[in-house]
């Protein structure tokens, strides 16, 4: 995903968990799959503990209802389509609608789509065609449709419910009306149109809901009414109990009511309050007493029907914001990943590394009296030990503390003045409350007792921010004026003041405020922040400026012009960024402090109403107006190094994070298609700029090798990406990059594997036992012994043989090998395929014995040279025409080499002549430090030391991209530890050049470098010490 700003990327939303459409349910083994949507994406939960499994990537447009199908597969809207989904991924597409999908039913392999013109559509989902013959169009004005079921039992038939509270039976494979149900006429209370149907478990009975609140239980094979009742509110849906202890039925309302009624004794048995706004879905479980509900208020909750009478009891939730948070603040110290956030209607604790942690803070008795919220304060200084936040809310003289370690409510103040501000102290003891009257009042929290007010007729106007002096000498405080005064920590005395009219920005500013002396006295502060690490606070003005005092000093430092009214501004955790955004216009901009200029821009797609950064500066929190979430962006400064560009001119729209953030199979498919036709170009231009380049020179660096390398560095690492499906760090100009696709402890185990083979050698077990006879002869005494008698082991013939010093064995039971001389037979140089000495047990006889077979083998591993060596005149002399390749007891034929060489061998000689070598990194890269070990140990001196001349030409072409350092010189060290005897030969005279011109060009850079820096560094000690 492409982001708009160079800085931050889009990570992912949190407390975002049902935007209110009706979920899906589907049993599995031992749970229930729930299926819910969250804006333009849905999301997997398991039943048992309401925990996401998955997440789809976003779509273009809103959910507005989908489905299971399959085992896999998932159907959802999107504007005019309707999308086929495969897990999280997008797989097809359904286009044929002229108006928005609202409505989806599946009926085994075929889709029923309803359009928001009344246009209804059937689709074949295996063949992903429509069908030919469709159902007769419906006239919009007499018969809307509102709601579609299979009844059970009934084949090939649906039923259609539509707003005159008719409804019909129609065969889809003959497309013919079978039957049609006048519900309003035949039942006097019911005037309005059909919300709803749900099959009942019994066939031909179907349960129907009406928008003035009425429920018929309807059985269509008789066309008669059963039962009927009535709720408050419009019916949103039905469901039935199955798990046969109860006969009870569930309808929920857009009150947020679900009604549960008893059809044994046809009367209500319990009401209850499951949502604070409309519940769109209730359905039970099946054959469980236990039912899951979902409503507008962005929550899902599951209830169990348990105990004496019945009633059900909430069993578990998942909830979030009810309406769109405002405000949000870092809770706790580095190591807690938690937020506070604030809505109109509550306050929550947000974990961003577990949903499951998310809670409401508990408001307990003090609901009633609670206004829309207006403003917080946290301190995490006192957790667990008092209270660690203060609320203040719209038009109200009373604040609130909160315990944010048990979640809830602790006690009122009372504060006689509607209050603008608040804050809490750095040392958690005290808060300070600013009131529209332009009082400050200072309050203890552990006792909520008044400690100090300042004095009347001194703050003229409305308190709007309160800041608090790290070490509590004093704190600042700012009106809608452009005064800021500084008051004593302790009694609240005035102190002084800063008129930031008479602060001196610079010359056109001072000229500018001379010449408008009318709009001088309209400037307003509206907002103030500290950092408490730097000492500089920012105060905002309606005059689009951001300025920075110095907290001490009281002097100006830095200011900004901003073109907009500023809502929120933050500080990076280190005190070096600004982070700004605008009403107006959503846009966001990073405003560095050092050097006083704009780093980065990008416009949100929603204006930003609070902004938040992490203690560590891991992450950047927005919340939006009108937007559920919170939404988290990752900083790249904190994660490695960004090279900053200039601001592009008009900012760029950066796209709001999802759930989870991936690339989507859109997007990836047309740049899996654009690489794939690029990338032979760039192979063939590679091809030819490495043909030219030829290391033939004792000079280690052509210039023009330079600037290509400079050009093409990027291109080969995408080249290498694209083979190992793996991200690769950006190539920056000549600098060395690490292997980052490489883990660390596999190149530091192979360089040493010799020691760990040997720490992790077995311990040699001792020998077993010789065999005893099965009669066991003793000694005659007074302690009877049994008596040693050597038995011959037969495993021990091949130590024997080995050290006999001859090729043959007079061993007992080895007639045949001494007749042979242990030399092999004219039949079995015949049988060799493709190795020469060899045994071949298929032409023994069957009459051979054990011990044959042990002879047989140590004439194969013979070790005298003598012998060894008549059995290769005798080899030799058998295939004249074959080249031999191993000087050894075995000879391979040059047919068969390529059979015995490896991949990796292959890939060099390849790359050699090819002069690209990405294939041979793959191939070193997906193997074990034993398997690494392994290819540098069998590359073999054959053809005057090709393979060695290949693995050197391998290594230098590595180390002049500079790409995977330490993973190279890690390949280097082996392959001198094993092959480095070779070296003293002539014919490596120009690889060991080129190795050292490889290794000295940089160390020179690095070394001029440290020499610099080091003369600098004494110039100014000298300087500082006279």
């Amino acid at each position: 995903m492409e982001s708009g700003s160079q800085i931050f990327l889009p990570y992912k939303s949190v407390g975002y968990v049902s935007s209110g459409v009706p979920f899906k349910l589907r049993a599995e083994k031992l749970h229930y799959s729930i299926m819910l949507a969250i804006g333009n994406s849905f999301q997997l939960l398991n039943s048992i503990k309401l925990f996401p499994r998955m997440v789809s990537n976003s779509q273009e447009g809103k959910i507005r209802d989908m489905s299971f199908y399959k085992k896999d597969h998932f159907l959802t809207t999107c504007k005019k389509d309707i999308i086929l989904w495969k897990g999280q991924y997008e797989e097809f597409r359904f286009r044929g609608h002229s108006s928005k999908v609202i409505k989806l039913m599946v009926f085994d392999n075929i889709l029923f789509s309803l359009a928001k013109n009344n246009e209804l559509i059937m689709w074949d989902v295996d063949s992903r065609l429509i069908f030919k013959e469709q159902l007769p169009e419906f006239n919009a004005k007499t018969h809307r449709i509102t709601e579609i079921v299979h009844p059970l039992g009934y084949y090939n038939k649906i039923l259609i419910g539509f707003e005159s509270g008719e409804a019909q039976i129609w065969n889809i494979k003959t497309k013919k009306l079978i039957f049609t149900f006048n519900l309003v006429k035949d039942n006097k209370n019911i005037k309005d149109k059909i919300t709803s149907f749900q099959q009942s478990p019994v066939s031909d009975i179907i349960a129907i809901g009406f928008s003035d609140g009425n429920v018929i239980i309807h059985n269509l094979k008789l066309n008669k009414t059963v039962l009927s009742f009535q709720q408050r509110g419009s019916v949103s849906s039905i469901s039935f109990r199955s798990d046969g202890q109860k006969q009870h039925v569930a309808t929920s309302s857009h009150s947020g009511d679900i009604l549960i009624w008893d059809l044994e004794k046809n009367k209500p048995f319990h009401t209850l309050k499951a949502h604070d706004s409309e519940c769109t879905k209730v359905e039970f479980l099946r054959e469980e007493p236990i039912i899951c509900t979902t409503g507008n208020d962005n929550s899902i909750k599951m209830w169990q029907f348990n105990g004496v009478d019945g009633v059900p009891i909430l069993l578990r939730e998942r909830t979030g914001h009810l309406d769109p948070p405002k405000s949000s603040e870092f809770f706790g110290d580095e190591q807690e990943n938690s937020v506070i956030s604030i809505s109109d209607q509550s306050i929550r604790y947000v974990s961003i590394v577990a949903s499951t942690f998310n809670k409401e803070l508990s408001k307990k008795n003090f609901k009633k009296e609670m206004t829309p919220f207006s403003g917080f304060s946290t301190n995490f200084r006192r957790n667990r030990s008092w209270e660690t936040a203060v609320s203040i809310h719209e038009d109200s003289k009373h604040a609130f503390t909160w315990d944010c370690s048990s979640y809830s409510i602790n006690k009122k103040l009372n504060i006689q003045e509607p209050i603008s501000s608040t804050k809490i102290s750095t040392c958690g003891n005290f808060v300070f409350f600013g009131t529209v009257y332009g009082n400050l009042l200072k309050f203890n929290i552990q006792s909520g007792i008044k400690r100090a007010k300042i004095l009347p007729n001194i703050q003229k106007t409305s308190i709007t921010s309160i800041i608090v002096e790290p070490t509590n000498q004093f704190i600042i405080t700012s009106g809608l004026d452009s005064i800021i005064n500084y008051w004593d920590f302790n009694d609240l005395k005035y102190l002084y003041s800063i008129d930031i009219n008479n602060t001196n920005t610079n010359n056109k500013e001072n000229q500018d405020n001379n010449n408008n002396d009318n709009k001088k006295s309209k400037i307003r502060i509206s907002k103030m922040l500290l950092h408490s690490e730097s000492g500089i606070f920012a105060v905002v003005s309606n005059d689009d400026k951001i300025r920075l005092y110095d907290i001490d000093t009281r002097k100006l430092v830095r200011y900004f012009n901003v073109k907009g009214n500023v809502n929120s501004i933050v500080f990076s955790h280190d005190g070096r960024w600004i982070i700004a955004s605008t009403q107006v216009d959503s846009v966001v901009r990073v405003l560095d402090i050092p050097s006083g200029k704009m780093i980065d821009w990008f416009k949100m797609p929603k204006p930003v109403t609070s902004l938040s950064f992490s203690p560590k500066g891991e992450y950047l929190v927005t919340t939006h107006s009108g937007q559920l979430p919170i939404y988290l962006w990752s900083n790249q400064s904190h994660f490695g190094s960004v090279f900053l560009k200039t601001p592009p001119q008009i900012p760029n729209t950066i796209i709001l994070p999802s759930q989870v953030i991936e690339i989507s199979p859109i997007q990836e498919s047309s740049n899996n298609k654009q690489k794939s036709s690029t990338k032979k170009l760039k192979e063939k231009e590679q091809h030819e700029q490495d043909e030219e380049f030829e290391i033939q020179q004792d000079l280690g660096l052509p210039e023009e090798f330079d600037e290509e390398m400079e050009d093409n560095q990027v291109d080969n690492n995408d080249n290498d990406a694209d083979d190992n499906k793996k991200s690769t760090i950006k190539q920056i100009d000549q600098l060395i990059t690490l292997s980052s696709d490489v883990a660390k402890s596999k190149w530091q185990s192979l360089l040493n594997l010799d020691i760990i083979k040997e720490r992790n050698r077995p311990i040699q077990q001792n020998e077993k036992p010789a065999l005893a006879p099965f009669f066991l002869s003793t000694i005659q005494g007074l302690e009877p012994k049994f008596a040693k008698i050597d038995v011959v082991n037969p495993l021990t013939i091949k130590t024997a043989v080995s050290t006999g010093g001859g090729g043959s064995a007079n061993t007992t039971g080895s007639t045949d090998d001494n007749e042979n001389n242990g030399e092999p037979t004219e039949e079995e140089l015949k049988g060799w395929d493709n190795w020469a000495g060899a045994d071949d047990e298929e032409n023994d006889d069957d009459d051979d014995d054990e011990d044959n077979e042990n002879d047989d083998q140590d004439e194969d591993s013979e070790d005298d040279e003598d012998e060894g060596d008549e059995d290769l005149e005798k080899t030799t002399e058998t295939f004249k025409n074959e080249k031999e390749i191993y000087r050894s007891d075995k000879v391979i034929k040059t047919d068969s080499l390529q059979g015995t060489r490896t991949n990796f061998n292959l890939s060099l000689e390849n790359g050699y002549i090819t002069q690209n070598y990405s294939e041979s990194l793959r191939i070193l890269k997906s193997l074990t430090p034993s398997g690494i070990d392994f290819e540098i140990r069998t590359l073999t001196t054959a053809d005057d030391y090709a393979d060695i001349h290949y693995m050197f030409d391998f290594i230098v072409y590595q180390l002049l991209k500079n790409g995977d350092y330490d993973f190279i010189q890690s390949i280097l060290s082996v392959t001198l530890k094993v092959h480095g005897y070779l070296l003293y030969d002539t014919t490596f005279k120009r690889d060991l050049r080129q190795l050292l011109l490889v290794f000295n060009e940089p160390w020179f850079k690095m070394q001029k470098l440290f020499h610099s820096n080091i003369c600098m560094l004494r110039y100014f000690t000298n300087t500082l010490n006279n």
